[in-house]
């Protein structure tokens, strides 16, 4: 990423809050507005590398059939042609492309570095449930108490 493209996506996003709240930013408040999107752009970039790194490592990539089922996947949940939604995304159909790519291959690492590693037994999930349930039940009895209270 380059200064240049930092700044044009600080512009894009600054034009993005202006389109979204109906208003501009305060000329006053536009500095310290500017620096959080930078600043929060330069994380991101940072993440999306780190992410592009530990998937290559891992020999993980983005294969027509796997994008052909997340497309599917994504037409089937909005009711849109995927060619449809990347051209109402704000910063335009290229750009959503990159960005819905990158959220793949995050997913795609993550499917099968980390979540098919985790494994909880049933024994678990009842557990949880039965915690749960105490602390339910115990705080409900603490709300009818200051209710009562409340009451009298």
């Amino acid at each position: 990423m380059t200064w240049a493209d930092l700044t044009k996506q600080v512009d894009e996003m600054v034009a993005l809050v202006t389109s979204y709240s109906g208003r501009p930013i305060p000329s006053s408040e536009l500095p310290q507005a500017k620096q959080e999107f930078r600043r929060s752009l330069v994380q991101k970039f940072v993440v999306e590398n780190v992410i592009t790194q530990a998937a290559a490592k891992e020999g993980i990539a983005l294969d027509e059939a796997y994008l052909a089922k997340e497309i599917a996947t994504i037409e089937k949940e909005t009711g849109k042609k995927f060619d449809e939604l990347l051209a109402e995304h704000p910063a335009g159909a290229e750009r959503a492309k990159e960005l819905i790519e990158k959220g793949m291959l995050e997913k795609r690492l993550l499917d099968e570095k980390v979540f098919s590693q985790i494994v909880v037994s049933a024994e678990e999930v009842q557990a949880a449930l039965d915690k749960n349930a105490a602390e339910l039940a115990l705080a409900n009895e603490t709300m009818a108490d200051y209710a009562k209270q409340i009451a009298e």
